[in-house]
């Protein structure tokens, strides 16, 4: 199974990496719009990883919502919401969406693909 990683940065997207790895993930990183909405179309696409801050000027939320107005059973993709800053508010979350803060840890890694029904792969 694949997991597709949104992120600007490199050393975000190989820390990331080494993470779902260990879960039995492999990876697909991205750093633009276009190429995120082609992977998650990826018949073995099972996981998003949505760092905050990745299309400028937009929110996770509002990219989320573009997701999930995505035709197809892809709309309904897990989401891991990575916040770079402090959580301020714990919002209505369903079971195909939850968030962790940065610096992500292996533990909050396992910890959020268990609160999303996606079981330790490896």
């Amino acid at each position: 199974m694949i997991a597709v990683i949104a992120t600007r940065e490199a050393k975000s997207a190989f820390h990331y990496t080494l993470l779902l790895n260990q879960s039995g993930y492999q990876t697909l990183a991205v750093r633009e719009t276009a190429p995120l909405l082609s992977c998650i179309q990826h018949p073995m696409s099972c996981l998003l990883l949505l760092e905050d801050g990745f299309m400028e000027n937009t929110s996770a939320h509002a990219l989320i919502n573009l997701i999930r107005s995505i035709p197809g059973p892809k709309s309904s993709i897990p989401i891991l919401r990575v916040w770079k800053g402090p959580i301020l508010a714990n919002g209505s979350e369903s079971g195909a969406l939850a968030t962790i803060s940065a610096p992500v840890t292996g533990a909050a890694m396992e910890s959020a693909l268990r609160s999303l029904g996606l079981s330790r792969a490896g």
